[in-house]
């Protein structure tokens, strides 16, 4: 009887430890298992957090880049401004010193020298009102009655010295006043400022 007892309990405990030995690899196991799990997402997350800073970082990079070039655009855009103001200045001021009534007066006689030739129409031509009289009284000196026929001068207050030439009646001008002569040579001034501001930029 004792026997079988001690038999049956050394049986018990032997299942047990059994068991509780099973139980404890199946827990490590599943921890193992977990654990492998959780790095793995860990490490995942990581991978994505760098992505998105790496994509952050090259947005930030590409934006500043591009504020950089507005930013400098801007800068040659304004200084281009500021030197073609300058030139203009300078042109307007050597003009007015330029064309003078002297001037004008043999520019309008080649002018008109030269319409006469097989053209019937008289020319109309406007000054600036300072300079209408002396224009007039040179022409005349040249021309004397024939002027009257040939070319009629009028007074105009849109332009400081040169004068405008066309036919009599028609609205049509050819412009050699100081902002006509002006805004003429600025077609071939822009693109020389715009080389030299490209050369300044490039050296």
């Amino acid at each position: 009887m004792d026997v079988k007892l001690e038999s049956l309990i050394e049986k018990i405990q032997k299942e047990g430890v059994e068991q509780a030995e099973q139980k404890s690899n199946q827990i490590i196991k599943e921890a193992q298992q977990k654990g492998k799990e959780i790095i793995k997402k860990a490490q995942e997350e990581a991978e994505k957090t760098k992505e998105e800073a790496k994509k952050e970082a090259e947005k930030f990079q590409k934006n500043a880049e591009s504020s950089l070039e507005q930013a400098a655009r801007n800068v040659i855009l304004s200084v281009k401004e500021k030197l073609t103001f300058i030139f203009d200045a300078i042109l307007k001021k050597e003009l007015k010193k330029t064309l003078t009534p002297e001037l004008m007066a043999k520019m309008l006689e080649n002018i008109v020298v030269k319409w006469a030739e097989g053209k019937s129409k008289s020319l109309e031509v406007l000054v600036n009102h300072d300079d209408k009289e002396k224009i007039e009284e040179l022409l005349l000196l040249r021309f004397k009655e024939e002027a009257k026929k040939e070319i009629e001068i009028k007074s105009s207050g849109s332009f400081a010295k040169g004068f405008q030439i066309g036919i009599k009646g028609e609205d049509t001008h050819y412009d050699f006043s100081d902002e006509g002569i002006t805004e003429a040579l600025s077609v071939f001034l822009n693109p020389a400022i715009s080389d030299l501001i490209s050369v300044k930029k490039n050296g």
